[in-house]
């Protein structure tokens, strides 16, 4: 994987990820992908994970789910 920052449009950062075929691979065997943002000058860190549905992502997400935690389902605005 290929980690980067640049600055977009109107000044705003932008963190681009590069995916090898091997990253793919995992994510498909349901590995997630942890990215230490310190690294690109953001605090935190970014988990990529795939699934073949919402409610698969669900159940992958949940270890990261706690009492501050906000979730956004792109699935709910298609349903609306």
């Amino acid at each position: 994987m290929i980690r980067a920052r640049a600055t977009g449009a109107k000044n705003r950062p932008v963190i681009i990820l590069g995916l090898s075929a091997q990253n793919l691979k995992r994510l498909r065997k349901g590995m997630p992908i942890h990215v230490h943002c310190d690294e690109l000058g953001f605090a935190g860190e970014l988990v990529i994970f795939a699934g073949e549905t919402e409610a698969e992502l669900a159940k992958m997400f949940k270890p990261f789910i706690g009492p501050e935690t906000v979730v956004h389902d792109e699935s709910e605005k298609k349903r609306n």
